[in-house]
């Protein structure tokens, strides 16, 4: 910390005199100002925009919360307008439950001595999950994936798992697709063939504005009736295709890919009866079965309040990849201010209760590269 501080005090020591030019168009200078965090622990950080806040907030609190199975970051962004942001994010080590004690933040302005709080303060919970196992045994639910508790998900909330199917190599004007069945709460769904044709016009002029078959080119198919996207296979599951047919030049070519997309809601849970899709070409009678061995996961974040239960979830294969995002921004201030102070709840981890020193914000002066293209 001693050094970064003596490195700030130089570069302040420039600026009556001039900017330290770096070239044509390039040199230090200062960038107007920021609000630097601080915190009471030797195990917080602060990271600081060399840019000086061209490429994101100048400067950014990280804290390290019950042996790093979650870890807290704070920053305090003025705006246009002068208007302050507090924007916060706890990420989350899969297999971790964290749960914050309230959902009240309370701030102080160290200059006038004013209080206020942020009442009601929700976060948006998302999570990158890894490409999950095809199973027999075990099927999928949202409960399963959620970052929270089944009796707190939203009531619009849903997920989606998708798949891909490759034909290397080949270009047919029409497919065939079978998608294959599922076992949904105990009960197969056979979910109908589905047709899909390329647009003849469409198709030659991508390959014509390429510079010819030999070129790089790609074109779409297109779900022909009476069959329309997306599909209800039942209530809350809701089946999507589409198709790309690529052609990469210097002869690194790809074929036709398939991707199909399944959406569903809480309350139900299904799994793939036979892993394996199903793909022909209608003119040539050709059919080719494509097995289904891992399907990529996403759901759209969920909305929760500060004291909800967060779980990070994880795959079973790969459990240390699925980190859990937490994310809330606030406005606080409609003027800058020359501190704040922003206490939050205390924070229960894994069963071990963390009480949290106010994260403390001072305005400074920002130096940095100008101007930084970013």
């Amino acid at each position: 910390m001693g050094d970064r501080a003596g490195l700030r005090l130089a570069a302040r020591a420039l600026l009556p005199a001039a900017a330290l030019s770096l070239g044509a168009c390039l040199y230090v200078g200062p960038t107007g100002s920021h609000y630097e965090p601080s915190y009471p622990s030797s195990a917080a950080t602060v990271r600081h925009d060399p840019a000086g806040g061209f490429c994101g907030p100048a400067a950014s609190l990280r804290l390290p919360l019950h042996d790093n199975a979650a870890v807290l970051n704070a920053q305090l962004v003025e705006q246009r307008g002068r208007r302050l942001e507090l924007r916060l994010r706890l990420a989350l080590r899969p297999g971790s439950r964290a749960r914050f004690q309230g959902r009240t933040i309370l701030l102080h302005d160290p200059d006038e001595g004013r209080d206020w709080r942020i009442e009601d303060a929700r976060v948006a919970v998302s999570q990158m999950l890894p490409p999950w196992p095809v199973s027999a045994e075990r099927p999928l639910s949202l409960e399963l994936l959620a970052p929270t508790a089944a009796d707190a998900l939203p009531g619009d909330a849903s997920a989606e798992a998708s798949w891909r199917a490759v034909l290397p190599g080949i270009w047919p004007e029409r497919i065939r697709v079978q998608p294959p069945p599922l076992l949904v709460d105990g009960q197969r769904i056979d979910p109908p063939p589905l047709m899909l044709a390329a647009d003849a016009a469409e198709r030659a002029a991508r390959i014509a504005d390429a510079g010819g078959p030999s070129g790089s080119w790609w074109w779409p198919y297109h779900l022909q009736a009476p069959v329309e996207a997306p599909l209800s296979l039942a209530p809350g599951l809701a089946l999507s295709i589409r198709a790309t047919a690529t052609h990469l030049a210097l002869d690194r070519v790809q074929g036709v890919e398939v991707e199909l997309q399944l959406r569903f809601g809480p309350g139900r849970q299904w799994r793939l009866a036979e892993p394996r899709t199903l793909v022909g070409d209608p003119s040539s009678g050709q059919q080719w079965s494509l097995p289904v061995e891992r399907l990529s996961l996403r759901y759209d974040p969920f909305r929760l309040p500060l004291d909800a239960v967060m779980h990070a979830r994880g795959s079973p294969a790969w459990p240390e990849l699925a980190m859990l995002q937490a994310s809330g921004v606030w406005q606080v201030s409609e003027r800058a201010l020359p501190g704040l102070d922003v206490q939050l709840p205390a924070i229960e981890i894994d069963g071990e209760l963390i009480e949290l020193a106010p994260l403390r914000f001072k305005r400074q002066l920002s130096v940095g590269v100008v101007p930084l293209n970013c």
